[in-house]
């Protein structure tokens, strides 16, 4: 079995690797703060539409950038791709590292493995110049070393988990998700009576993790300047709207997404995905899909060509099209499947306390998973719900819980595995399903990387 989480592992890097070279585009302009720090320059919140970022990525891109011997556009793009590459498989080496480590079916093992390294959003914005490669990155070290460390109480992890977390912060906001979540969590470790023996080592440890947080927070990051300036730390280049969504009533503001909390965050629109399978980026017009939270966050799950973004990603031929549509039909099953093992967890742990029976097994090995994934979830929420336009309804703000997805995935396919135990044509049913879907994943890519390799020249 070892074997093929190798070759898993190998085919997506390349994967991943080709469509770092063909790619010239991201989401965002992150290149800009490069480029201004490349001049000398500290770009201020102001300087360019992602200058109000925290300047880590865009730091150590300038700085490999400078020791290359080339100076073209193209190189600078390449460089900064190469260390989202980098990212993305470091974060999938986690993901191997944590299903190695967490369980002894392999075979459950092996299926979650190759759904989670070719999901095809994945890859994507892997392949991107962008910061999310680093938080996503981050953010699996910090869960994945929080959760190691729970087990063993290893000064080792307890490192790890330290720098995990100090550079999830100076790399996007979304840090504070990650310092917020894993604080609880160390504290709510400290109440068990199994660890009250070694408290003292542990209020030290969890001291000296918040003054190193705090001390990168203070000096390397420009939250401390904008509460100062703008009296929000959170500040960002896109203004709230003034209109709040209703429960009930639509409005509609700027590139219309939530409209209202029942019609975005209460509908998944399958028939209308299936019916337009891309996204409409103008103000008007729009699909209805494009209002429904759950329906946009699904489609961009499973296929790198949903979103037609950015503009050299997008293809709206019959084949593109016909493939989006069979991803949104065969990701349906992997959704529900994710979903099982998500609501079997909460459901596991409801019972323990209602039993008074939680364990810290419990805490380790189910709590913190529903706890984490649930705290980004809440976030993810939120920002679309604050911001309302679609672009905020985006599917990579799950990724820094991606061991969580993994673990959740892995939960609810050994659930259909055991359920199927008399039926082993149904098993290899089962799996012969999760392969296929990967396949589509490794076509919707390849489809992408083609397309860049024939329009190569398209610069930001």
């Amino acid at each position: 079995m070892r074997y093929l989480f190798v070759f898993i592992f190998l085919a997506s890097s390349v994967l991943r690797f080709l469509l770092t070279l063909v790619n010239r585009q991201a989401n965002d302009n992150h290149i800009r703060v490069i480029q201004l720090i490349l001049q000398g320059l500290q770009p201020g919140k102001n300087s360019c539409w992602e200058c109000f970022q925290p300047k880590l990525y865009y730091d150590v891109s300038a700085f490999v950038y400078r020791l290359l011997p080339w100076d073209t556009f193209v190189s600078l793009i390449l460089t900064a791709q190469m260390l989202s590459f980098l990212a993305g498989i470091g974060t999938v080496i986690i993901i191997w590292k944590f299903l190695a480590d967490s369980t002894s079916k392999y075979y459950a093992s092996v299926l979650t493995f190759v759904c989670i390294a070719f999901n095809p959003q994945f890859i994507g914005i892997t392949s991107q110049a962008t910061n999310d490669s680093f938080i996503i990155f981050f953010s699996s070290l910090s869960f994945f070393a929080m959760w190691k460390y729970l087990q063993k109480s290893s000064i080792f992890y307890a490192i790890l988990l330290i720098i995990g977390v100090v550079l999830s912060i100076l790399s996007k906001g979304t840090g504070w998700v990650v310092y917020g979540s894993i604080t609880a969590i160390l504290l709510l470790e400290m109440l068990f009576p199994s660890v009250q023996k070694k408290l003292k080592r542990l209020a030290i440890i969890f001291l000296v993790y918040n003054s190193i947080f705090f001390i990168a927070v203070i000096f390397f990051t420009p939250y401390p300047y904008y509460y100062q300036k703008y009296h929000n730390p959170f500040i960002i280049n896109a203004t709230k709207p003034t209109v709040q969504a209703a429960f009930f009533k639509k409005s509609y503001v700027g590139r219309p997404g939530v409209t209202s909390i029942v019609d975005s965050f209460y509908t998944f629109r399958l028939d209308d995905l299936l019916l337009h399978p891309y996204v409409i980026n103008s103000p008007q017009p729009y699909f209805i899909n494009r209002t429904s939270y759950w329906s946009q966050i699904y489609a961009q799950f499973n296929s790198i060509h949903f979103l037609q973004f950015p503009p050299s990603w997008g293809n709206t031929s019959v084949k593109v099209l016909s493939l989006t549509r069979s991803l949104l039909i065969m990701g349906l099953p992997l959704g529900l499947i994710m979903v099982l093992g998500y609501l079997t967890q909460i459901v596991i742990l409801i019972k323990k306390f209602l039993k008074h029976s939680f364990s810290f097994s419990d805490f380790t090995h189910s709590f913190l998973f529903v706890f984490y994934f649930s705290v980004i979830l809440v976030c993810m929420l939120y920002y679309a719900y604050a911001y309302r336009d679609f672009s905020f309804m985006k599917a990579i703000f799950l990724f820094p819980g991606i061991v969580c997805i993994a673990q959740f995935l892995h939960t609810g396919i050994q659930i259909i595995m055991r359920k199927l135990m008399k039926w082993q044509y149904l098993q290899a049913f089962f799996s012969l399903y999760l392969i296929t879907l990967c396949i589509l994943y490794i076509y919707d890519v390849s489809l992408l990387i083609g397309q860049l390799w024939g329009n190569i020249g398209e610069l930001y």
